[in-house]
């Protein structure tokens, strides 16, 4: 099992890329939840979640995402979720997710959504 890591930058005209590795659960999702508030904090509020080398989201996980797209949302911005596994996209279906998340097949497909 891939590390727990997450990797953060500043993409383009206000959007930033959080990029997560390895199983998002209640012992690391404080991490992810302090990265997605320093975006917002600097204004930031238009978000491409890359999850190509996320291996599994826990319950915990998909309530924090799903909490961070509403305050985004709230916020005027969005998160557009990219390049999501067969597995991690299936939960998001299985949790009738699936209706409310936006996908993406790659980080630059979501930056160009988050534009229109």
């Amino acid at each position: 099992m891939e590390e727990f890591k997450i990797d953060a930058f500043d993409h383009s005209q206000g959007i930033g890329v959080i990029r997560i590795s390895g199983s998002l659960d209640l012992s690391n999702i404080g991490a992810l939840e302090a990265t997605i508030e320093g975006f917002f904090r600097r204004g930031m509020v238009r978000l491409v979640i890359d999850l190509e080398k996320t291996s599994f989201i826990a319950s915990s996980g998909f309530s924090s995402l799903l909490f961070s797209l509403d305050t985004a949302k709230e916020l005027g911005g969005d998160i557009i979720f990219a390049r999501a596994t067969p597995a991690v996209r299936e939960i998001f279906e299985i949790l009738g997710l699936g209706m409310i998340a936006v996908f993406a097949h790659n980080v630059p497909s979501g930056v160009v959504q988050l534009r229109e």
